[in-house]
Formats: C-alpha cells, structure tokens, sequence
C-alpha cells in the first residue's frame, strides 16, 4: 500500500500549539507537522548558524563575472514544546514523534519596517525561491542574487534597523481526511470551475478549491447538506491530488497554493471518500533569521559590506 507510513491527516492530534499525525500503518508513531523553523548550527561550529551570504566582484569590472551575491541557507523543523510532548503522550503514553519528511517547498524573504531600502532590490529578495529537502526534516536554499539584491540583503542581516522575516512553504506526503461518503460528478464541470478559479496563470488556493466545492459551481450528489463543509475540505485534497502541483503562493502571508495541470478525469467521475488518498500537503511555518551578523572576507555569518574578488577570468 503506497500510503503506508505517511502521516494520515486524518487521525491528526492537537496539543497545545502543535500538531501530532500518527502514521498510516504503524500505531503510536507520530509525525510532528512544522508549525516553525530553525537555522541549524554548523556542523563545525555549534555556536553558529549555518546561514551565509558571500558577495562576490570581478577584479575587472569589464569582464564576468557581474557583482553579484550567493545566500546559502539551511532550515529545519523546529521541535515541538515538551509541554505538547506531554499532552500528546497523556493520550498516547507509547508515542513516539519524528519530524514530517519534506519533500520540497519555497522561500520568501521580506522587508518589515527600517530604513529606507531599493524597492526593486527588496521586491527580488521576497521573491520565492524553491528548497530543496533531504527527504526527512531538513532543506537548503541556495541562491542567485543581483548585486542591488545582495547589498540590501547583507544591509538588513548586517543593521538592526532593517527588519526582515522569512516564510516557508513546506510539501509533506501525507494521507487527506477520510468520510464514509461517495460523491459523484461531471469531470467537465469540475474542469471548467477550476479553469475560472486559476485564471491566467492556472494557480488556485487549497481554500479556494474547498469553496468550489461548498459553492454549488461543482454539482455534485452524495453530499448531505449537514457534510456539505467537512467533505468540501475533503474534496479539495482529491482535487488537487489528481489535476494540480503545489507551486509558490501569489501573496503574503502565504495561502497553500497549487498549480494546475492537464486535466487527468472524463466523463463522470465516482469518488468513494472513505478509500486513501495521498496528497502533498503544503504547511506555511514561519522562520526566524539570525541578526545581525557581520562579514569577513566578504562572507556574511552570524558568527565571524565587503566584496570578495575572485580570480582573475583572464
């Protein structure tokens, strides 16, 4: 069985600020869903994080390579509170927690408030940038920025008076909720609803898709009005689990967001809800930067706005 061992969404458990999914298959076995995330510590240097922004210009500005800079960023999941630990284990004493297995995601860095910055240099950091993950509880960025992107990002990391955030899109293969319900419908009506809701660039929200579904604009029968929202909910993640990818949000704060695919469903389509479903399921925790820091060799860490000059390209 494919689903085996994701976390079934399903059977969810709420303590306190976090969220335990027991694994399909193997009982008292707990994903820990990311509710935060953390900048681990250099695996050298525990005292320091593992965050970095090199800046780097040609000995000749007439020659490659442009000035431009490189952010290399580790993040992983923030473990939960022991006090959610100990709710989790009042219901469950045998539980035992591991972090959700990533599978990808993005992220966004933004301006706050401070000093007076280059919009277009602020507005190409916050642009999303895909992770990419290990497959278990870490992921890594590792990008491109133009030089008018690089100074400004090495200002807010270097000057308490610029105050950014980071946000992260996370993808977790897991197992949608369950109701014993079969619903039917016509794959062309389905098509066309969601061919509106994307528009142009064909990207639609988890809650979008959800209200497709409680709106009438899909007709559907199977559905009592008293589970019209609860099998909304679940209708959504079939829907994007068969004709959509998860993409980056259009906004912020960040909307689980998806893009569309070719459509993959015809004629009149069955759906028995009670049967498994793996889904992607996107998470949108928030992340904490280290600040500030300070450069040497033209390398930004927290723990060490010059320019490095690598070797000459003659």
């Amino acid at each position: 069985m494919i689903a085996v061992g994701l976390p079934d969404l399903g059977n969810a458990r709420a303590a306190g600020s976090e969220t335990f999914a027991p694994l399909l298959g193997e009982p008292s076995r707990y994903a820990h869903l990311p509710s935060g995330l953390v900048v681990p510590a250099l695996e050298d240097v525990p005292a320091c994080p593992d965050i970095r922004l090199e800046l780097v210009r040609g000995r000749d500005p007439g020659r490659p390579p442009e000035p431009h800079g490189l952010l290399d960023l580790r993040l992983r999941i923030r473990p939960p509170a022991p006090a959610a630990l100990d709710q989790l284990a009042e219901v469950d004493p045998r539980a035992a927690v591991s972090p959700a297995a990533l599978v990808g995601g993005y992220l966004r860095i933004e301006l706050l408030a401070g000093a007076a910055v280059d919009a277009d240099a602020a507005a190409a950091v916050a642009e999303p940038v895909a992770l990419v993950a290990n497959g278990l509880d870490t992921a890594r960025v590792v990008r491109y920025l133009s030089a008018p992107a690089a100074t400004f990002l090495s200002g807010a990391f270097a000057e308490k008076a610029i105050a950014i955030a980071a946000q992260a899109e996370l993808v977790i293969a897991a197992v949608a909720r369950r109701l014993p319900i079969t619903v039917s419908f016509a794959a062309a009506s389905l098509s066309a609803a969601l061919t509106e809701l994307g528009g142009a660039d064909g990207l639609v929200t988890r809650s979008g898709v959800a209200d497709l579904w409680t709106s009438g604009r899909v007709p559907a029968t199977g559905i009592a009005t008293a589970d019209l929202a609860e099998a909304a909910e679940v209708l959504a993640d079939w829907t994007l689990a068969l004709t959509a990818s998860p993409a980056a949000s259009r906004t912020t704060p960040v909307h689980p967001t998806y893009l569309l695919g070719p459509g993959s469903l015809s004629g009149q389509v069955t759906w028995n809800l009670s049967e498994l479903r793996s889904i992607s399921h996107i998470a949108a925790p928030t992340l904490r930067l280290p600040s500030p820091m300070r450069s040497t060799s033209g390398v930004f860490r927290p723990c060490a706005p010059a320019w490095r000059r690598p070797a000459s390209t003659h």
